[in-house]
């Protein structure tokens, strides 16, 4: 039982040092509600040019991880 717990704490190490090790050096994700189609909002057609509401456009949304940090959100928004 006690080996189980130890691998247990391994995996999430290793999750937790991924999703820090992504947020450090890939701070930027696609924005979760146009799907980082630029320049067209939730549900608008081929025709319909807008910015989405959520990223302004830009396709892009700074990952939560990358906020934990002041030096690493101000980096993320030098960018």
């Amino acid at each position: 039982m006690a080996a189980l717990w130890l691998v247990l704490a391994a995996v999430a190490a290793v999750a937790v040092t991924a999703v820090l090790v992504r947020a450090r050096f890939w701070p930027y994700t696609r924005c979760p509600a146009c799907r980082a189609r630029k320049g067209r909002g939730i549900g608008s057609t081929d025709q319909a040019y807008n910015r989405c509401r959520k990223c302004g456009g830009s396709g892009e949304r700074i990952r939560a991880a990358a906020l934990i940090y002041s030096r690493w959100r101000e980096e993320a928004k030098r960018r």
